[in-house]
């Protein structure tokens, strides 16, 4: 529509209670908050654990959907703490103009990598996301029903790159791995 959007989030850093993360839209000319979603966030946030050192909420950039998913943005919460008392990272889609959540998608483990968008033939998006135990997630950007998943074997936090159907992302195991995405 002719104007520039910021969207991010909070983070929290070592704190002993639980607390919300804000995700927010904001115009980047002016700076004004155009939403802010806290309502999407299921769960509190659990900072105490040292699983994943005491850091919560947003430690990865947002994916400004394109093509089939250009009404979404993907947040990628670290360190929420589900209804089962489980701790991990939740992927959110919400709507570009209102905030409201579209589809979530838990990971089983905390994830600091950002998330990437890959289209097929078809140009229908693919979201690729790491987590911490080696999981690359392959989730339908529209829906966010799980295609496929990969385990790599070790600690994903860096952000997969992508050129035509070759992936490729390092991991704290001090391996690359090139995946080849059909």
């Amino acid at each position: 529509d002719g104007n520039v959007y910021l969207y991010t989030g909070t983070a929290l850093s070592r704190t002993e209670r639980s607390a919300q993360v804000r995700l927010l839209k904001i115009d980047a000319l002016t700076g004004e908050i155009l939403w802010e979603c806290q309502s999407a966030i299921k769960g509190k946030y659990a900072s105490k654990s040292a699983a994943a050192g005491s850091y919560a909420g947003l430690m990865a950039s947002p994916l400004v959907g394109e093509g089939d998913i250009n009404d979404l943005v993907i947040f990628n919460v670290n360190r929420v703490e589900l209804d089962d008392k489980s701790v991990c990272a939740v992927v959110y889609a919400l709507d570009k103009e209102t905030g409201e959540e579209v589809w979530t998608f838990n990971l089983h483990r905390y994830a600091w990598s950002s998330p990437v968008l890959v289209y097929d033939e078809n140009n229908l998006g693919t979201l690729l996301i790491g987590d911490s135990a080696g999981t690359l997630y392959m989730i339908d950007a529209r829906s966010g029903m799980l295609k496929d998943k990969v385990e790599l074997g070790a600690n994903i936090e860096a952000t997969p790159a992508v050129f035509d159907d070759m992936l490729v992302v390092g991991t704290r195991g001090q391996k690359i791995f090139g995946v080849k995405i059909s």
